[in-house]
């Protein structure tokens, strides 16, 4: 599932597009919740409920993938990367932080 910034603006209703249930405002994977988000732009470093939004989403098991280009240049802690085959063979995801 495709994911802009616009959808982090507000958490809740964000889990609750993504089919996750909530307990206490916290995202809780279910067998009908999506599996992975494709987030094609991270949101600034500064951006903390956005980040938070997203750091609960990885802590339940669910995939935030992004490009390359986007992890080099505000990187989210535990995300998937999306890389190409020239992004592949010229080695450059062994420049990407630990735990990514």
């Amino acid at each position: 599932m495709s994911v802009s910034l616009n959808q982090l603006k507000s958490p809740e209703t964000f889990y609750r597009s993504l089919a996750a249930k909530l307990v206490i405002g916290m995202p809780f994977k279910d067998l009908a919740t999506v599996d992975s988000i494709l987030l094609r732009e991270l949101p600034p470093v500064d951006d903390a409920e956005a980040r938070l939004a997203l750091k609960r989403l990885i802590d339940v098991s669910l995939g935030v993938i992004t490009p390359l280009e986007e992890q080099f240049t505000k990187p989210l802690p535990n995300a998937l990367v999306l890389v190409n085959l020239k992004e592949l063979s010229s080695d450059a995801f062994k420049l990407l932080p630990e735990g990514t």
